[in-house]
């Protein structure tokens, strides 16, 4: 031990410093010196390690107190590095989760508003879509509107054909009709003139007949009327002229 090598080393030195004694009394000096030197030394001794223990115990007394005064203080300072950690890292989580919730709410935002651009692009491409048809629609209608309004003038035109033919059929039918009618009743007419001149020739002819027998049959009544009067008067100086019968029919030449 360093310290008791230290203590040891001073008596010896302290002894050797002495005068030295003369040479009869040398031995004896010297081990009285020796055995003082030893006595000292053990008693200096187990007064040191006395000393040493008791200071030892106190340093280590000290030495624990100072070590569990810096263990407490490490445990404070530990602690208050651990509270300061913990802060720091509830202040870092609840920034973390500040950003997270923010990055989450941007992203939320950008999440919603890139379904909405998509949304809306969705909405233009089926407004788009929906016009496209809309328009097809409309073309088609139109398209049909017209074909039908082309086949209902095609058959306005056809049946205004039909008609304006059957109208020219019915108008060539009836001036047929008409032509044959006349011809019908010109030849009727012209019958029935022919008729009525037959008959009036005939009438005439019958008149003329009657008118002829008449006169003949007067003439033989008047001759025999004239006979029998020349008869009975015996001559023809007493019998007046005969009389003469004028036929107006046949002066007016109907004959």
């Amino acid at each position: 031990m360093p310290s008791i090598a230290l203590v040891t080393s001073a008596p010896l030195t302290g002894a050797t410093t002495k005068p030295s004694p003369s040479a009869a009394t040398a031995p004896a000096m010297r081990a009285h010196t020796d055995h003082a030197t030893n006595f000292a030394w053990v008693h200096h001794s187990i007064a040191f390690c006395i000393a040493a223990g008791t200071k030892a115990a106190k340093a280590r007394k000290e030495a624990a107190y100072e070590a569990g005064h810096k263990y407490d203080r490490r445990q404070e300072e530990l602690k208050e590095k651990l509270l300061s950690y913990e802060r720091r890292e509830r202040i870092r989580l609840e920034k973390d989760r500040k950003v997270r919730r923010e990055q989450e709410q941007q992203e939320r935002l950008a999440e919603v508003a890139r379904r909405d651009r998509i949304a809306a692009h969705q909405r233009a491409i089926e407004k788009q879509r929906q016009k496209q048809k809309d328009e097809e629609r409309i073309q088609a209608r139109v398209a049909a509107l017209l074909a039908e309004e082309e086949l209902r003038r095609g058959t306005e035109r056809l049946r205004r054909e039909a008609k304006e033919r059957k109208e020219a059929e019915e108008f060539r039918r009836r001036e047929e009709r008409d032509r044959c009618i006349a011809r019908e009743a010109a030849e009727q007419e012209r019958a029935r003139i022919e008729r009525e001149q037959r008959e009036r020739e005939g009438d005439l002819r019958q008149a003329a007949t009657l008118e002829r027998r008449q006169i003949e049959r007067q003439r033989q009544e008047e001759d025999e009327r004239l006979r029998r009067e020349r008869d009975s008067r015996g001559g023809w100086q007493h019998i007046p002229a005969p009389r003469v019968v004028r036929n107006d029919f046949y002066c007016n030449g109907h004959w």
